[in-house]
């Protein structure tokens, strides 16, 4: 299994490319403002970009989609809730399969109502869901009610060697 972070924009904002050597298949989380980079990186790889992951619709998550899906032609994934384009609707506790590797697909609305993680084996990414030292924000009224819960009841669940 391959999982690299690879910056995209800002100090703090990462996208991840996920791979299994042997099948040769990728998936690309988060492109942001850096489909070029993510782009290269299959090309350098080899692998097929099977798909193009955001964890939710905010820009700095989702800009660099389309162009990364010109690029590679590859589609673009969000969840069945998310108010902007995309190619395949994600849901609560949906497996990708990846070769080998099995991406689960967990609903946390807090940050966003169409907030999701990514859990692979030992490792969770987070999107927004969680701040880089922080819990990810939220308004003040039910979307912090969502984010407890959406922590508590799914991403505190996980296995203790969970590396997020």
């Amino acid at each position: 299994m391959i999982l690299e972070q690879i910056s995209t924009a800002g100090d703090r904002n990462f996208g991840y490319l996920i791979a299994d050597e042997d099948a040769q298949l990728a998936a690309v989380v988060d492109p942001s403002g850096a489909p070029q980079k993510f782009a290269d990186r299959i090309r350098e790889t080899g692998f097929a970009l099977r798909w193009i992951i955001c964890t939710h619709h905010h820009r700095d998550h989702t800009e660099g989609a389309r162009e990364l899906k010109l690029l590679v032609n590859a589609p673009i994934a969000l969840h069945k809730s998310a108010p902007v384009a995309h190619d395949v609707e994600l849901e609560d506790g949906q497996v990708l399969e990846l070769g080998s590797l099995r991406l689960r697909v967990i609903h946390t609305p807090g940050h966003t109502p169409d907030s999701i993680c990514l859990y692979l084996p030992g490792a969770l990414l987070t999107g927004d869901t969680l701040f880089v030292g922080k819990v990810g924000g939220t308004d003040f009224a039910e979307g912090a009610r969502e984010e407890y819960r959406s922590l508590h009841e799914k991403v505190l669940v996980l296995p203790d060697d969970t590396k997020v």
